[in-house]
């Protein structure tokens, strides 16, 4: 998580200095609702940072925002979008954001404690919603992950097809699995990645890195 301070902003947003005001991608009914009582220059500002590719939250203080990325994103890839579009929202230009370079094809498998559990961030937008729960012992209706989207919905279908017993949880960019003790990650691995892979427009350029936490 980064702060970016703009004070011109501190006369606008309406808070109090104590006070913070969260929006998480994608945006809910609640979110738009929040962003009615601030200025409408400030608002659509957050809006159009919270569509920067791998920005997954943002955190509005009195004179500033607190913004998050998602595991696999290069905040000096992303920087200077939020730069460019923090500098439109300052000038008034909010509707005239310039078209930026696309995101380096990236996958980041993070290993923690819990042997059973791997995590993928990745950046490719995999989910249209902001989390969701799988169980391959009930999940076996496709209906079930269409609210996630097309690519969502079949990387949920094939993962669960592939772990056969399990649970995954997927969010807009990432998933984590949790698999039984009798599965193999040398077995799976492979075969999770590739899958993963599809979900970029070139998956031959996608770099895997892993990580532990």
């Amino acid at each position: 998580m980064r702060t970016y301070t703009i004070y011109p902003w501190r006369t606008l947003t309406g808070l109090r200095e104590e006070q913070t005001l969260s929006i998480t991608y994608p945006m809910s009914h609640r979110d738009e609702g929040s962003l009615t009582s601030i200025d409408s220059n400030v608002s659509e500002t957050l809006r159009n940072l919270l569509h920067i590719p791998g920005v997954t939250e943002i955190t509005l203080i009195k004179n500033g925002v607190w913004i998050t990325l998602g595991r696999a994103f290069d905040w000096d890839d992303i920087e200077p979008r939020i730069i460019t579009t923090i500098n439109a929202g300052l000038s008034g230009e909010t509707g005239t954001i310039a078209p930026q370079e696309p995101v380096r094809a990236r996958i980041v498998v993070e290993h923690v404690p819990n042997e059973r559990m791997r995590y993928f961030h990745t950046t490719a937008q995999i989910s249209e919603q902001q989390i969701r729960g799988f169980d391959s012992r009930f999940e076996t209706d496709d209906d079930a992950s269409r609210p996630i989207g097309t690519v969502g919905s079949r990387l949920v279908h094939d993962i669960l097809a592939l772990i056969k017993e399990g649970d995954l949880t997927i969010y807009p960019y990432g998933f984590y699995v949790i698999v039984t003790e009798a599965a193999s990650w040398d077995t799976l691995m492979p075969q999770l990645l590739q899958l993963v892979k599809r979900c970029f427009e070139k998956p031959e350029e996608a770099v895997v890195e892993e990580i532990r936490s």
